[in-house]
């Protein structure tokens, strides 16, 4: 789950916020903070990858992507 989010940072910019839960990166579905971690580390600075997300809000539970 994402906790807190950089106003100024990417995250920020393409719209997460705290309580989203990270599902997946890239081809890969995130079950836990460990590999998450793992895969990040693989990531080269500045690489374009897919996020999938779900959270709830008013109108309901939701889940996405962003890249």
């Amino acid at each position: 789950m994402i906790t807190d989010v950089d106003r100024a940072g990417p995250a920020a910019e393409v719209g997460l916020g705290a309580d989203y839960v990270i599902i997946s990166l890239g081809n890969y579905s995130i079950s836990n903070l460990e590999q998450l971690a793992l895969l990040l580390e693989k990531l080269k600075s500045g690489q374009i990858v897919a996020v999938g997300l779900v959270w709830t809000d008013q109108y309901g539970a939701h889940q996405g992507y962003v890249s």
